[in-house]
């Protein structure tokens, strides 16, 4: 019996020894093993740690120049510097011990910071005013500002908050808030409005035809308007000044100065006119002329919608088969006629040509305006130019408004022009030009000749038109002739 109580001991004491070998294997301690880690670094740099065992000394490697690593005991310990980019980045740290070795990574964020909310410019008006822009940044956001007086600014981790005094002063003021990280930068200009405000820095010009203008105006003050001219009318609705200026028959230029002044003695003053400007003469018109054509005597009427060449410096007449472009000359504001070109082809170039003739009397002698090219009673005109002869292109012809009002334009006495107009001699029954020569000159004139040549062809494809010109031509789509058409004075343009 005691044999067997023993054997069992025995027994019991190899499983025990087993099961205990056992155990011990399942624990074995590894060469490096991580604990815990937390090797994570914000984009303005800083120590970041992992914890290990080892079953031996440990040595750390990093592969990257913006991070160093040191060993503490059983804590890895890396130093990162900032990270000045916008972009996150990333490093191998690599531990050994007794030949084996492990890796761990690390990473740092880029700078990031989100400042689209705040404008570049913002205009408030003259009272208290607090200003509030969300933004989004994981790094530190510092302001400065040139206002330091009046305007205060605070910054949170996710806004900016502005506070601005009222403006004690009648005039503006502005002042720049700089918001700046390790690499951005946003500069906001505040613009904050006097206790006077009037938006009018420029002289108002007024075409004769009338207008209005209007710009923002408001004074915190009891203020009075007046005017050296009757004729400039003014009305304040809300913070909007209205200026206007009626239509003026008197086409000689007229100055007017408006001054608005404050209780306690502040003042602006704005200087306006009204004067014949490119305005004038923009618009639908009807262009009247007579033309004898065939031997008959017709008159014509066009409709037509004048427009304003700005780069060009003239008003341009489009009468459907020709275009005709007559200079603007700022110094009186009347418009003058040139000679020009008119349809244009590769083969047969044209120019316009413009011709005056002078006239018969009537029985009171003033100048008879009905006398036309094919009236043979006429004897004292002039072919003032034909293809091929002498012409002078620098001479120009006046196309004006009629006094007393702005709703008909003509061509106006001769004296009033460049051109010299000068008769013909007759010898022999034939009649020669006499230009240049001072004694034969026409004093009255009242008709005016304007030969246009019209070029038509059948298609814009047609290879003898010139490319050159056809932003001016107007091309029929059935085929139509060459025609050449004369207009004879008076020539007149009357406003719809």
């Amino acid at each position: 019996m005691h044999i067997q109580i023993r054997h069992r001991l025995l027994a019991a004491l190899a499983v025990l020894l087993l099961f205990a070998g056992c155990q011990k294997e399942s624990h074995a301690v590894k060469t490096i093993e991580i604990v815990k880690s937390e090797l994570h670094a914000g984009p303005n740099g800083g120590i970041c740690t992992a914890v290990f065992k080892a079953q031996g000394q440990v040595e750390a490697e990093v592969n990257a120049d913006w991070c160093e690593a040191e060993i503490k005991g059983d804590t890895l310990v890396v130093l990162c510097l900032a990270n000045r980019s916008v972009s996150e980045r990333s490093a191998v740290v690599t531990l050994s011990c007794k030949g084996k070795s492990t890796h761990l990574a690390v990473s740092q964020d880029g700078q990031y910071s989100s400042l689209l909310n705040i404008p570049l410019y913002v205009t408030i008006g003259c009272d208290n005013a607090r200003l509030q822009y969300d933004i989004t940044s994981n790094v530190p956001v510092s302001v400065k500002t040139d206002g330091n007086n009046w305007c205060r600014v605070g910054v949170g981790s996710d806004m900016v908050m502005l506070t601005v005094s009222a403006n004690p002063e009648m005039e503006a003021r502005d002042c720049q808030v700089t918001f700046y990280t390790g690499s951005k930068t946003v500069v906001m200009t505040i613009h904050q409005k006097g206790r006077f405000v009037l938006d009018c820095d420029a002289p108002v010009i007024f075409p004769k035809h009338g207008g209005e203008f209007s710009c923002e105006f408001y004074s915190a003050e009891a203020y009075e308007i007046t005017s050296t001219q009757p004729w400039v009318k003014v009305a304040v609705e809300g913070d909007t000044l209205y200026i206007s200026a009626d239509e003026d028959p008197i086409l000689t230029p007229s100055q007017a100065t408006l001054t608005i002044t404050t209780q306690s003695g502040y003042s602006r003053s704005i200087e306006v006119s009204q004067k014949l400007i490119p305005e004038d003469y923009v618009g639908p018109f009807d262009f009247c002329f007579r033309s004898s054509w065939e031997g008959d005597d017709k008159m014509y009427e066009y409709a037509v919608d004048a427009q304003w060449d700005e780069q060009a410096g003239q008003i341009v007449f489009d009468l459907v088969s020709y275009v005709l472009r007559f200079d603007f000359d700022p110094t009186d504001g009347q418009l003058y006629l040139s000679p020009q070109r008119a349809y244009v082809s590769r083969t047969q170039p044209y120019d316009t040509w413009l011709g005056i003739i002078g006239t018969g009397m009537l029985s009171d002698g003033s100048p008879d305006p009905s006398m036309i090219w094919t009236n043979p009673t006429v004897t004292d005109w002039t072919n003032y130019y034909k293809e091929g002869a002498t012409f002078d292109k620098s001479k120009r012809m006046l196309f004006k408004w009629d006094e007393g009002g702005l709703s008909k334009m003509t061509m106006t006495h001769c004296a009033d022009s460049d051109f010299p107009i000068y008769k013909g001699r007759e010898q022999g029954g034939k009649w020669y030009d006499e230009y240049g020569n001072p004694d034969y000159k026409v004093e009255d004139c009242y008709g005016f000749r304007l030969g246009l040549h019209h070029v038509y062809y059948n298609t814009m494809e047609d290879e003898r038109i010139d490319p050159n010109y056809m932003a001016f031509n107007h091309f029929p789509d059935e085929y139509r002739i060459d025609e050449h058409l004369s207009m004879f004075g008076p020539i007149t343009l009357v406003r719809k």
